[in-house]
């Protein structure tokens, strides 16, 4: 599993994490499938109303994806990158231009005897400014994590889903 980076951002500055895990009755591979890559989106979060592969960039560690996303009624484009990855155990992105340089979205996959441990985890930092929201942030990132382990897992488990 990846180590992932802390900044030393100041003294009334925090990089937290918050993570979902769900159990997911299929293999890893079933588990992947969904998640990896951007197209899936759509399916994996109610927001994403197109995603896509960024052509030139290679599949997997560098690569881009683009997301077209609907909020308050607007469109909003967004670029990540896979800054580490080992397909079927773990991805770690990054936004691309964002204003929190330590935002980053991991992906663990665990074999269990029952299928899949999913873990899903939302890093990012709390300014000097925000500190009195924290537990809104820590609530808002978790809810967004719980979220789409949750729908991982019902994509993973359902009868339509075609890959080995």
């Amino acid at each position: 599993m990846p180590k992932l980076t802390r900044w030393n951002l100041g003294p009334r500055e925090q990089v937290l994490d918050v993570h979902a895990v769900v159990d997911i009755a299929v293999s890893r591979s079933k588990v992947w499938s969904p998640i990896k890559p951007a197209e899936s989106a759509v399916l994996l979060d109610p927001n994403t109303v197109r995603a896509f592969h960024v052509p030139g960039t290679p599949v997997g560690i560098g690569e881009m994806q683009g997301f077209i996303s609907r909020r308050d009624g607007r469109e909003h484009v967004s670029i990540i990158e896979v800054l580490d990855e080992v397909s079927g155990e773990y991805a770690v992105t990054r936004n691309m231009g964002g204003d929190d340089d330590a935002y980053r979205m991991s992906y663990f996959l665990a074999s269990t005897p029952t299928g899949t441990r999913l873990e899903i985890r939302v890093t990012f930092t709390v300014t000097a400014e925000q500190m009195e929201y924290t537990n809104g942030y820590i609530v808002a990132h978790r809810r967004h994590a719980e979220n789409f382990a949750q729908r991982a897992k019902l994509i993973a488990e359902s009868r339509w889903h075609s890959s080995p």
